[in-house]
């Protein structure tokens, strides 16, 4: 295969431990079947979108340059830039087509296998991503299934290395004989799932001898998820599945279907239960309930194939998966300065991240509860028990100018029993003692109280000598939160940026925000807060604890509280919208006005 590592196009590169390397995200649409399409792609920085500066597209049935519609984009600003199209000889280096995007005026750049149209094009940029839209046509002589690869390289030569995000077939004639036609459903991103696959054959089903199915990230049986499946009539065969080694000859386990048996290996495990044949005329149709291994995570293509006794359709790539990583796993590659599961397994809770910030236990050993992904975490009773952590400046906003803190809570009761007069408890904090080390909190109030904020959620800073804190509020439509209800909070601060609606007081700069179950809220509804200027807020390290499960032991949180979080620097919404699916399986849905909604 010729090299990808030259010129515009990404090479890979060895990330240090503090690196976030920039991310290709989606290709939309992610399958489909048309010769004039427009896809939309996304790609996303942690450092914003400013630091991305070579974005790439591979679209061919390999990952090979050659005889591909290959191209890199260069964005020059938040709306423009210049797409470049490699020639059929697939060298990074050139020669290659070039094209200014916005464009128009009939503008093109082409090779044997695509188009790219300059009328119907466009670059738009905002926050940590940039979403590149091509208007493109593919050539009658590329006809087939093909992988769409992307990559992402930032503006300091770290990559993302190419991620297969989707599947496209360009129309043509349909072959004679055994075929593959799609499966159902072409793209998805969950560990479990049911997929059908649907195959062909000019000659009747009957002609169908073994059925493949493929999952890697390349055509490599080795490390796959690899099955055949040979039929013995319109509703039932057998299934063999691949051992590691991935030799088509064997081992193998082995199930029949329709029945209640399953087979597995370390990529992946297949449950007879779900799975299923049918067959009539010229289609076979199979049903296939596969789970995937977290160590099998990583963008994967779905690569089918099938064969009578004289002829075989070769490998078609017709689908893909996004096999997540561990949740655990995914906060880690974040690199936080700090992570606790709270899970009371001793009297005292690990900092995962390696870097020391061990945490104790107080008041008794809480019970446990059971997270979205089956994690245990602690349940604290609301009156005495508690976790708590030394200082250190990793945990301080001032130390890079910015803080992030984020964790998984289930409320046991909406009206807390130890709550404050103004009826809300603190869910954790750095302000122990109060004057003179107080730094910052996280609080929900009472579903009834003094303020009328119904189960509103809240991350405030504070001065030293503690007093009136600035905020930034989650404020629910009463009603949304239920006892027992996992819920994922994240609260950020900066005081390196603002808001441009905020106080203008250069002695005092700097933000507040918070997001519940991936949706943030809407600052500029409640301007001035939100802002550090506010109440004249200029952050100190102190040596206070952090709390857990209460701050300063005057208000206590009764419930669940899990997969703590602290890093030195603002996540993205790209990343918390990916812990919080690591976690659900789910995408973040909802909208924040004055009141908010999930």
């Amino acid at each position: 295969m010729r090299s990808l590592n030259t010129c515009l196009i990404l090479w890979t590169a060895a990330l240090s431990a503090a690196s976030t390397p920039p991310a290709p995200v989606s290709v939309n649409p992610a399958y489909g079947s048309n010769g004039n399409p427009t896809f939309a792609f996304t790609f996303s920085d942690t450092s914003g979108f400013q630091s991305l500066g070579v974005l790439n597209v591979l679209i061919n049935n390999v990952l090979d340059g050659r005889h591909a519609c290959f191209l890199a984009f260069v964005p020059s600003g938040p709306s423009a830039g210049s797409v470049f199209l490699v020639d059929d000889a697939g060298d990074s280096g050139g020669p290659y087509q070039g094209l200014v995007l916005p464009g128009g005026g009939g503008a093109t750049a082409q090779n044997s296998q695509c188009a790219i149209y300059g009328t119907g094009s466009g670059v738009v940029s905002a926050g940590d991503t940039i979403t590149l839209t091509l208007q493109m046509s593919f050539s009658q002589g590329f006809a087939g299934n093909k992988v769409i690869y992307m990559a992402a390289q930032d503006t300091a030569s770290v990559n993302s290395g190419w991620q297969a995000l989707g599947t496209f077939n360009v129309p043509g004639t349909p072959p004679a004989g055994p075929a593959v036609s799609g499966m159902s459903p072409a793209r998805t991103s969950a560990l479990s799932q049911t997929y059908t696959s649907t195959f062909t054959d000019t000659n009747g089903f009957a002609d169908l001898s073994v059925l493949n199915v493929l999952v890697n990230n390349s055509i490599d049986g080795r490390a796959a998820c690899y099955v055949a499946f040979a039929p013995s009539g319109a509703s039932g065969g057998s299934v063999y599945l691949v051992d590691d080694a991935g030799d088509a000859g064997g081992p193998y386990s082995g199930m029949v279907i329709p029945g209640s048996g399953s087979v597995s290996n370390s990529q992946c495990s297949i449950s007879g239960t779900g799975s299923a044949v049918t067959a009539s005329g010229g289609t076979m149709t199979l049903t296939l309930a596969i789970s995937f291994s977290q160590s099998f995570a990583g963008n994967r293509v779905f690569y089918l194939a099938a064969r009578s006794n004289t002829l075989n359709s070769g490998w078609q790539s017709v689908g893909s998966v996004t096999v997540g990583l561990s949740y655990d796993q995914t906060i880690l590659l974040d690199h936080p300065a700090a992570f606790w599961d709270v899970n009371p397994r001793s009297a005292t809770e690990p900092d995962l991240t390696g870097n020391g910030n061990t945490g104790t236990y107080q008041g008794g050993s809480p019970s446990v509860a059971t997270l979205p992904n089956g994690d245990q975490a602690a349940v604290f009773n609301g009156s005495t028990q508690y976790l708590t952590i030394p200082s250190k400046p990793s945990l301080s906003i001032p130390t890079t100018g910015s803080l992030t803190w984020e964790m998984w809570i289930a409320p046991s009761v909406l009206q807390f029993p130890d709550s404050s007069s103004d009826g809300f408890v603190e869910v954790m904090g750095k302000c122990a003692n109060f004057s003179p080390t107080c730094e910052w909190e996280s609080r929900m109030y009472n579903t009834t109280n003094p303020q009328g904020r119904c189960n509103r959620l809240s991350a405030y800073a504070y001065n030293p000598a503690a007093g009136l804190g600035s905020g930034a509020d989650w404020q629910p439509v009463c009603g949304l939160l239920q006892a027992g209800q996992w819920i994922h909070v994240v609260g950020e601060y900066t005081t390196l940026t603002q808001p441009s609606d905020c106080p203008e007081a250069p002695a005092y700069p700097g933000s507040i925000d918070i997001w519940v179950n991936g949706v943030k809220w809407n600052q500029s509804v409640h301007s001035p807060t939100g802002c550090m200027s506010q109440y004249s807020l200029a952050p100190q390290a102190n040596n206070s604890p952090l709390n857990i499960g209460t701050m300063a032991r005057d208000t206590w949180f009764e419930g669940a509280i899990a997969k703590v979080a602290i890093y030195d620097y603002e996540l993205s919404q790209q990343q918390i919208a990916s812990h919080y699916q690591a976690m659900t399986g789910r995408t973040p849905t909802g909208i924040c006005s004055s009141t908010c909604s999930f």
